[in-house]
């Protein structure tokens, strides 16, 4: 799957603020933000080509917004652990520890030729 514009959602700042300076060091359309209630707000308005939610440390908030998009578009959750992502199982994971400069690259290999 090629990935034009990556959204990633996360209370995580230290790895939204690490994914967003390697995100612009290869020049590539990423927007990061920690609050997934206007995340949810930003998503429709930018359509990008791939979400990435963080489901640790706001387990609710972020579950409740993968609800809201996961009919329009192409999530994959970031987790601990597989075991967490409970009823959304059939959403592609990515597990931490995460490398900010590797992400894009390693979600685009993993997702292969799927479509959104």
């Amino acid at each position: 799957m090629k990935i034009d514009k990556l959204f990633v959602l996360s209370k995580n700042k230290m790895l939204l603020k690490a994914i967003e300076i390697a995100c612009k060091n290869a020049k590539r359309d990423c927007f990061v933000i920690d609050d997934y209630t206007e995340g949810l707000h930003f998503i429709r308005d930018m359509r990008p080509t791939l979400v990435v939610i963080d489901i640790e440390n706001a387990k609710e908030d972020a579950l409740g917004l993968l609800s809201d998009i996961k009919d329009e578009f192409k999530v994959v959750i970031l987790s601990k652990r597989p075991s967490e992502v409970g009823e959304f199982s059939s959403i592609p994971s990515v597990l931490y520890p995460v490398n900010p400069t590797g992400l894009w690259d390693r979600l685009e290999k993993e997702l292969g030729d799927t479509n959104g």
